[in-house]
């Protein structure tokens, strides 16, 4: 059998979908599982050594061809896909566009049931595509909902307590040769949303915590009001922080493999250093753990300010703003000494 995925974005949505591949091919070695992923992205399906095939396109300039020209593009994408004879499509991604432009290839395409579409994106044309829909119990972390679909259409069972991300450290860096590094920490300090960021000062202190017990930190960024806020955090120890270059993401993700621990909100590098082991503190304020990956050597500090997870990713909504001592105030409790002591215990006690 062969089976395309719809998994286009982003780059943590595309990690949260690993385990349900893995389990897939383990469960069925002869099944080929090809990914249909944004042009921007097209890399990292590759470090699930589970995957057989990626395809990709630029979905954003794909979009905005007008109806004449996307008619022609769909009609060329179409067919170039059609030489691969699925046999059918999953979408994991729950995207009308997406979904819609795929069932074209006239193969069933199989997603969630409209009950289970009502929580997660409630767009309910998505039921009117999908040959076959599956009921899901959407309580459960963004993983395991994968898990759930994959298992139910192909008729396998999965131990919710074993997670295996097909992800190999090995196949991560196998492009880059190892930095000449004292033991360092990644803080992954910005996301996609600005009330998703723990504040500023908070990673300040706890870079000054972390230099004072031995360790350097590295701060990557990825556009340039990140890399100013990379800057400004590496202020308050300059001799200990290291402000990163731009580098694609393969590089970064070595730089996180090879890390004796990662610091990060609800991010995609985040993801990754879980699906890696290593060893992770993951902060969540406006948005839930619910997006965490399942690991052994994580933990997730999530606020407890009675409005969180407002799931607001830009705005915060509290009137009463001023009368927290920091912003985003659903982290005021969630301080950098919190912080450490987590790290800590993922580190068994003790700095090295």
């Amino acid at each position: 059998m062969r089976i395309l995925i719809i998994k286009p974005s982003s780059f943590g949505d595309i990690i949260h979908a690993f385990a349900a591949i893995s389990d897939l091919k383990k469960n069925n070695p002869a099944f080929e599982v090809d990914w249909y992923v944004d042009e921007q992205y097209k890399d990292i399906p590759c470090w699930n050594r589970y995957v057989d095939g990626v395809f990709s396109i630029n979905r954003k300039r794909f979009r905005k061809l007008n109806k004449l020209f996307f008619g022609l593009a769909a009609h060329r994408l179409i067919k170039k896909l059609k030489r691969r004879q699925y046999d059918v499509v999953v979408d994991l991604y729950f995207g009308f566009q997406d979904a819609s432009l795929l069932s074209r290839l006239g193969v069933p395409v199989i997603g969630p049931s409209l009950a289970a579409l009502s929580e997660m994106v409630q767009d309910k044309r998505l039921s009117n595509i999908y040959s076959r829909d599956i009921a899901l119990d959407v309580s459960k972390t963004l993983v395991d909902v994968h898990r759930q679909l994959l298992s139910k259409t192909f008729g396998y069972s999965y131990s919710s307590s074993t997670v295996d991300y097909g992800v190999e450290h090995a196949s991560i860096c196998k492009q880059r040769q190892p930095d000449e590094l004292a033991p360092y920490l990644i803080f992954v300090h910005a996301t996609s949303g600005e009330v998703k960021n723990w504040p500023e000062p908070y990673w300040q202190s706890l870079l000054k915590i972390a230099s004072q017990n031995g360790y350097q930190v590295l701060l990557p960024w990825g556009d340039e009001n990140e890399k100013k806020r990379a800057q400004r955090v590496a202020t308050e120890s300059p001799e200990k922080a290291r402000v990163l270059d731009k580098m694609p993401l393969s590089d970064l993700a070595c730089l996180i493999a090879t890390s004796k621990g990662v610091v990060g909100g609800d991010t995609g590098l985040t993801h990754i250093a879980s699906a890696l082991g290593v060893p992770t503190i993951r902060l969540f304020g406006a948005t839930s753990a619910q997006a965490a990956i399942p690991a052994a050597n994580g933990i997730d500090i999530s606020s407890d300010l009675e409005c969180a997870p407002c799931m607001n990713r830009n705005n915060c909504v509290r009137e009463e703003i001023k009368q927290f001592s920091v912003f985003p105030p659903c982290y005021e409790e969630i301080t950098p000494d919190l912080v450490w002591k987590k790290f800590l215990q993922l580190r068994g006690g003790g700095s090295e």
